[in-house]
């Protein structure tokens, strides 16, 4: 995500069924923004799943587009997402 987006929550406190929308700069090729709505949000084990429902990857004609991050400490001072 490019580090001059700017992001929104338009519904919701954080956890699961929280949307965000995410709009990118307009210099950026692509859309113009992202709608995506929280369906898991697990602080224990680090893992946040979402899934698009509006702009991006509805516009290129996705049903269904979810994401799922997941963070794995690599020692005491890194971690891999």
């Amino acid at each position: 995500m490019p580090a001059n987006s700017r992001n929104m929550a338009l519904a919701g406190d954080g956890g699961p069924g929280t949307i965000l929308k995410v709009t990118f700069p307009s210099e950026t090729s692509g859309p113009a923004y992202v709608k995506e709505v929280f369906i898991t949000m697990d602080d224990e084990m680090r893992v946040k799943e979402a899934e698009v429902i509006e702009g991006a990857f509805k516009e290129l004609g996705f049903d269904i587009y979810p994401t799922r991050v997941e963070t794995i400490e690599k020692d005491s001072a890194s971690t891999i997402i």
